[in-house]
């Protein structure tokens, strides 16, 4: 089973996968590491690791291993347990880092164009499995970010209906959330390379209107603290 990457003509396809818990996996897996102090505000969601085989162009670059932490901001979500059926455990605001190793290293990461694409699929498969849905890249003149910022920006849906009693939920009077119980969520996906290994991270956070409603936080400083985490990871 494979997928295109990035639209050029890579293909990636799924060996192994699974959720890991405990002290980091020993052997190809290597864990991102966040240095920033910041990170303590948030909370550690899930760790979690897959291997798949890259190809592009008819040739294989052999496997390479992804190591994925996901955090999620607690202090967003507690602040919609007042709107939903009993605690919102869901995702309103999220940090992710992956690393990424290969078999063949110097191969991959000489083509920058391979390697967005590796990071921008790995990412996109990562929203679905959460529940995002609707997602859409932002074109240049959409983005709220530079490309020094960020290599991407994303509009996505998420799916919050489990937590929202139907019909009459005080959260389907709160801006950015739909009918059918999806909340609008804006992220960012920044490309890292360091020595030879792929770092990618990635900042998930509500509207403008539903931060400044709901949490009384300024959409410009939220987004400004993701990407301080989004550049602080090694």
């Amino acid at each position: 089973m494979g997928a295109a990457v990035g639209g050029i003509g890579a293909v990636v396809g799924t060996e192994m996968n699974g959720v890991v818990g405990g002290a980091q996996r020993r052997g190809p897996y290597r864990e991102p590491v966040v240095t920033s102090p910041a990170i303590r505000r948030w909370t550690l969601e899930e760790k979690r690791t897959d291997r798949t085989v890259i190809r592009a162009g008819g040739r294989s670059f052999g496997d390479a291993y992804t190591s994925t932490l996901i955090y999620k901001d607690a202090r967003l979500a507690s602040g919609l347990d007042r709107y939903v059926r009993g605690n919102f455990e869901g995702i309103v605001g999220a940090f992710m880092a992956t690393r990424v190793t290969f078999d063949s290293p110097l191969s991959i990461l000489a083509q920058p164009s391979l390697v967005t694409g590796i990071a921008k699929e790995r990412f996109e498969r990562n929203l679905r499995r959460l529940g995002f849905s609707d997602i859409r890249e932002r074109p240049p003149s959409e983005r709220e970010t530079t490309a020094e910022q960020a290599v991407a920006e994303y509009e996505a849906d998420y799916d919050a209906s489990e937590y929202i009693e139907r019909p009459n939920s005080p959260a389907y009077r709160l801006p950015s959330v739909t009918p059918d119980g999806r909340v609008k969520t804006i992220l960012y996906l920044e490309v890292l390379k360091p020595g030879e290994t792929l770092l990618f991270t990635a900042g998930i956070r509500p509207t403008d209107e539903l931060l400044r409603v709901v949490f009384d936080r300024d959409g410009d400083a939220y987004r400004a603290e993701l990407l301080r985490l989004m550049h602080d990871v090694k």
